[in-house]
């Protein structure tokens, strides 16, 4: 019944609205290492900065992506990880490519030229985003994987691997079309970017090789976050905002701007501030589900 449904038309086209919207402002500042790969950057620095360094390589020069998923150890490597469950989707912040090149190659008069510039700009953000999360699976996967484990410990790798990187197959776990495009259109600004998220740091309750490797990620990425954090804010002799109910929380000023790294994790802790300061103060902002100054969860949405 899932995979039978092929979803609404109208609902296919404003989820398409909405995805185009995430594209537009959510890819080119090659945050990817700071966002979906916070995670990795707590559990393997050495690991994360080789995916930093081939994301600008790739932007650079998108070939370089092809050549690097054609070469026989990384195809070995990934097909390992496919054959345990790892998906095979990438980053959902791309999904609206090709319907924006559709449209800029309708463009009167300079359809060519408007398709040849997404290609140049968002194709290149597309090629580092995408192996960014690539490299960043694979090199966690040839340090992670040791030998003698079990299939039910690589099958708890590979997931683990995905969910760290803000990576979950919404098929794979029953999502119906009309569902999906239910949440892209009008729920989460990133779907299956939170629901991994969301799942990795709920892991950190679960034993064996999942629930140590999400422990080991979260406490070495809120560690090295709170240090840099308050390095910067000493650096520029600011006092650091420690106070998740505060808008500036973690934040540092630059020039009239506040400035501080976002991601589900930093999200995760003002919600939990909120839900407390709501619960104590103004507990019916709790039934105000429409009111995104006052209810918590749905400010967090």
């Amino acid at each position: 019944k899932v995979y039978a449904d092929k979803g609404n038309q109208w609902l296919k086209s404003v989820a398409t609205i909405s995805g185009t919207s995430r594209m537009l402002t959510a890819t080119l500042d090659f945050s990817a290492p700071f966002i979906q790969g916070l995670n990795v950057l707590g559990r393997n620095p050495i690991q994360w900065a080789k995916a930093v360094v081939k994301q600008y390589e790739f932007a650079a020069n998108p070939q370089r992506l092809y050549q690097y998923l054609a070469s026989p150890e990384v195809m070995a490597i990934s097909q390992e990880r496919f054959l345990y469950g790892g998906s095979r989707s990438g980053f959902e912040f791309f999904e609206a490519m090709r319907p924006l090149q559709e449209v800029a190659g309708r463009i009167p008069k300079i359809g060519g030229f408007a398709q040849k510039a997404v290609t140049q700009t968002y194709g290149r953000a597309e090629a580092g985003f995408m192996g960014f999360g690539e490299v960043a699976r694979n090199e966690m996967w040839k340090v992670l994987r040791k030998p003698g484990m079990n299939q039910e410990q690589l099958r708890d790798l590979a997931r683990t691997l995905d969910r760290m990187t803000g990576v979950m197959s919404s098929e794979a776990i029953g999502l119906s079309r009309t569902q999906q495009d239910l949440e892209n259109a009008f729920v989460f600004f990133a779907p299956r970017y939170t629901r991994a998220s969301l799942a990795f740091v709920s892991d950190v309750l679960r034993g064996g090789i999942t629930g140590s490797n999400a422990r080991t990620a979260i406490g070495g990425m809120m560690a090295g976050g709170m240090a840099m954090y308050f390095g910067a804010a000493k650096a520029l002799g600011q006092q650091p905002n420690l106070n998740p109910r505060s808008s500036q929380f973690m934040t540092l000023k630059i020039g009239n701007d506040y400035v501080g790294v976002g991601g589900i994790m930093y999200g995760l802790l003002r919600l939990g501030a909120g839900v407390l300061s709501t619960a104590t103060e103004n507990p019916a902002a709790f039934l105000a589900i429409l009111n995104r100054n006052d209810n918590p969860f749905t400010k967090f949405l």
